[in-house]
């Protein structure tokens, strides 16, 4: 597949994570459908991302630029951070929705500007 292609699904993968997320957190009571459905869509970001990689000319079986390593960190971080977030911090909902937040604007300001390049 083309490059617009990847990059397209990865950025619609990760509004549909950001709102799943987000209605986990803010929906009484959660539904499970919402916990499996950002499961799934968090690794579909994930294959869409090694489509972006495979696309920019980043080996899988090579040592990959920082800025990539942080991104997959952040977004292990991010997956796993949003279904414990739904169900521990029910008090505290307003923050864990802006730790996520945060998570994913520096996850977008890596992909934008590419620090640490190798």
């Amino acid at each position: 597949m083309p490059y617009e292609v990847y990059k397209l699904l990865h950025i619609i993968f990760v509004v549909l994570f950001v709102s799943g997320a987000a209605i986990m957190l803010y929906a009484d009571p959660v539904s499970k459908f919402w916990k499996i459905l950002t499961g799934i869509v968090s690794f579909l970001i994930f294959v869409a991302g090694m489509g972006l990689m495979a696309r920019l000319g980043v080996s899988h079986t090579e040592g990959w630029p920082t800025w990539i390593k942080a991104k997959v960190t952040i977004w292990l971080i991010a997956a796993a951070f949003a279904p414990i977030a739904a169900k521990r911090m029910r008090a505290h909902r307003h923050l864990a929705f802006g730790i996520l937040m945060g998570l994913v604007s520096i996850a977008i300001w890596l992909a934008i500007f590419q620090p640490m390049s190798a």
